[in-house]
């Protein structure tokens, strides 16, 4: 009788760090990692009865990701918003890891996003008799996604 395998507990959701090329950026409360989607074809030959389209796999494309963060007095998120409102597309696109930790802090899955820039950049509301954190939201238009 052979042994058992050995038991893998799912990873934990609350501990990573994002690094935007290579730099890594603090203090994320919130990563998005976008749902990737290939296009469905369906198509029929003209002799094949209705009930038996095939389908094929089409164009590959991927939702935004998103990504949140307390606001401190780094700018790096919303400057990297201000290229794209003031059209400047030099250098726009940037690689986004993102990777989530055992709580020790080993590497446990790693994401890369592939040539992301700013989508949309909102924060969260003011209110002068609350006390939660001021957020900034930066989504991503990205080209790819995949798990390494």
């Amino acid at each position: 009788m052979s042994a058992p395998a050995p038991r893998k507990d799912p990873i934990k959701n609350y501990k990573f760090l994002v690094e935007i090329d290579g730099v890594a950026e603090a203090g994320f409360s919130e990563a998005l990692i976008p749902e990737g989607r290939v296009e469905v074809i369906e198509y029929m030959e003209g002799n094949e009865a209705r009930s038996s389209a095939r389908k094929m796999p089409g164009r590959l494309f991927f939702e935004n990701a998103v990504l949140a963060k307390g606001v401190t007095d780094s700018k790096a998120l919303s400057d990297w918003w201000k290229q794209v409102v003031s059209g400047d597309f030099n250098n726009l696109r940037k690689n986004v890891k993102i990777t989530v930790q055992d709580d020790a802090g080993n590497p446990q899955a790693t994401w890369m996003l592939f040539n992301a820039w700013p989508a949309a950049y909102s924060t969260t509301p003011l209110d002068a008799q609350g006390n939660t954190v001021f957020v900034e939201k930066l989504e991503l238009a990205i080209e790819r996604a995949e798990r390494s």
